[in-house]
């Protein structure tokens, strides 16, 4: 197989990010988009933290990409945490200021730390400060204004979730904010998606409840789409994680002892193979 290098190999990135069937093209706007991929970012980080194959895997991605083909690792920085928007937010602030306060005075003692560790404790700080080089938070929504870097990030971001098995739904949900951010059509879009007014919709047809709810303020379509919405696990189409695998809480409250019942599809199949490619693949997390 030939090598690539630098640019070439993001091309390639891009290509099957592409390719690979992810799509997250939408009529969102630019702060709309920051705002959720960054809300995204900083649970794909926490979820890192307690993964140290994760964390492992992201660990060697980032060398090859460095030394290998010679190009900066795609939703990787090393000063991600500085630069991040939401620092205050990030959940792994105390345990970063940690390592800096006890470890990190001068750069021969840190060197001299790391060299005197167990592998144990090596892997511990690995993971919270490559979960702390996380930055897959992008503002690209519908071309022009879709990037050959927002695509990757977005493309990596799937991968990530998918490989933690990481449900948005259990981290965020719809507020009036979130609405008032969206044009009247498609908080009526969304209305419609509740589960509460699928039969109405189904019955009475989508365009006639659409051209009653298009008589409101945004303002109210805001407040309903909200209380249509909330606590249905709905999510916008960036922060679902395609192959997560569902358990029966009944069928486990039911014996305790039992065997967890997994609804395991074709597609999460699928997309955790391909999650679990990741690992020894250099261009791997970007490629999925």
């Amino acid at each position: 197989m030939r090598q690539v290098y630098g640019e070439e190999f993001r091309r390639e990135a891009v290509r099957l990010a592409q390719t690979s069937g992810l799509s997250y093209e939408t009529d969102f706007t630019q702060k709309i988009m920051q705002d959720l991929t960054s809300a995204r970012t900083r649970v794909l980080r926490t979820a890192v933290s307690g993964d140290v194959d994760a964390a492992l895997a992201l660990a060697v991605y980032a060398l090859g990409a460095h030394q290998i083909a010679r190009t900066g690792p795609i939703g990787l920085s090393v000063h991600a945490y500085g630069s991040f928007g939401y620092a205050v937010q990030d959940a792994l602030i105390e345990r970063r200021e940690i390592i800096h306060a006890a470890y990190i005075k001068t750069e021969p003692e840190w060197f001299n730390w790391c060299m005197c560790q167990t592998r144990d404790v090596l892997l511990e700080a690995q993971t919270i400060l490559i979960a702390s080089a996380l930055d897959l938070s992008h503002s690209a929504t519908t071309p022009p204004h879709t990037s050959n870097s927002c695509t990757c990030k977005q493309a990596v971001a799937d991968t990530l979730a998918t490989r933690l098995q990481v449900d948005m739904a259990q981290h965020w949900s719809v507020n009036i904010d979130f609405f008032m951010g969206l044009t009247k059509a498609q908080i009526i879009d969304a209305i419609q998606a509740a589960p509460v007014n699928v039969a109405n919709t189904a019955t009475r047809g989508k365009a006639v409840v659409a051209k009653q709810l298009a008589i409101q303020k945004k303002d109210d379509l805001a407040v309903i789409a909200t209380q249509a919405l909330e606590g249905t696990g709905w999510l916008p189409d960036v922060l679902r994680t395609a192959g997560l695998v569902s358990v029966s809480c009944a069928d486990i409250a039911t014996d305790a002892y039992a065997e967890p019942r997994f609804e395991v599809t074709d597609i999460g199949l699928e997309a955790l193979a391909c999650a679990e490619a990741v690992a020894p693949d250099l261009a791997g997390v970007a490629a999925e």
